[in-house]
């Protein structure tokens, strides 16, 4: 799937990610049988209250599609430094 074809949105605690592949066919052939129903995709996630959906990153490489969704930084572990008296 190709970058154009590809929505990626974010609105309140929802994910959606559509695309539109597209068969390319070289040219003078017909295809005789397909595995493929619907070229459309669509699919949406409920996020997390912990994610920072501000700050979603979304990268297509070699047709596959990354998304990376950082926690809140209240909810990130953090160590705490242990003191002797």
């Amino acid at each position: 799937m190709s970058k154009d074809r590809l929505n990626v949105q974010a609105d309140r605690n929802t994910l959606t990610i559509e695309g539109d592949a597209v068969l390319d066919m070289p040219k003078g052939m017909e295809p005789i049988h397909a595995d493929v129903q619907h070229t459309r995709y669509s699919r949406s996630f409920t996020l997390s209250g912990e994610l920072e959906s501000e700050a979603i990153d979304a990268r297509l490489k070699d047709g596959v599609l990354t998304i990376r969704i950082p926690k809140r930084r209240e909810f990130r572990p953090r160590k705490i430094e242990v003191r002797t008296d």
